[in-house]
């Protein structure tokens, strides 16, 4: 199967965006982090063949109505599930932030 460049290049921009939108989440969260327990969202993701489910994942999330905790659920469940259960709590009762990656379009 030959891939377009179409394809390719959509496939790129959503690599960029779910990288830019991690690195958004972690600076957020590790700012705002006021509850003294420790959790921080990962700081080191895999890039082997998982981070594609996960990428897809995130994908499907994209600016739904979801907790912090149902995104880290889905996209990055080995680090989550070695969360302790009053990180996944708090996981749980923040709502996502999602970013505006289109700024300009709201002028």
């Amino acid at each position: 199967m030959k891939l377009s460049k179409k394809h390719i290049l959509f496939s790129v921009v959503l690599v960029i965006i779910v990288f830019a939108f991690v690195v958004m989440v972690q600076a957020y969260y590790s700012g705002n982090n006021n509850s003294g327990c420790g959790c921080i969202p990962p700081q080191n993701l895999s890039t082997d063949g998982e981070a594609l489910v996960n990428e897809e994942m995130a994908a499907k999330l994209w600016n739904q109505n979801v907790s912090l905790g149902e995104y880290l659920e889905n996209v990055f469940p080995d680090y989550f599930n070695n969360l302790t259960e009053e990180c996944k709590e708090q996981y749980y009762n923040q709502s996502m932030n999602w970013p505006d990656l289109h700024p300009d379009l709201h002028r």
